[in-house]
């Protein structure tokens, strides 16, 4: 939130995906996915603009993957995605 940009290894993974999702607040677009719970890419959209509010209609969607934009420019709906979790102390 009041972020100009994101930098390229951020990312940020909701899980349960309740409701929708929102860019307000962020100053830059991202790449969103829509995973269910197999990691299956159920609704995707490439560079959501800042002030944009988006519920997907899909009952199957269990998590939310947001990245900086042009992070998800090769994965397509339908896709199985793999998650690698890195923490930082």
């Amino acid at each position: 939130m009041f972020r100009r940009h994101l930098d390229p290894e951020e990312g940020l993974l909701l899980a349960p995906a309740i409701g929708g999702i929102h860019t307000f607040f962020l100053g830059c677009p991202i790449d969103v996915a829509y995973m269910d719970a197999h990691l299956k890419v159920v609704a995707l959209w490439r560079a959501m603009p800042p002030w944009r509010l988006w519920i997907p209609r899909r009952r199957d969607a269990m998590m939310v993957l947001e990245l900086p934009s042009g992070g998800l420019a090769e994965t397509q709906v339908g896709d199985q995605l793999k998650i690698v979790l890195v923490c930082w102390r």
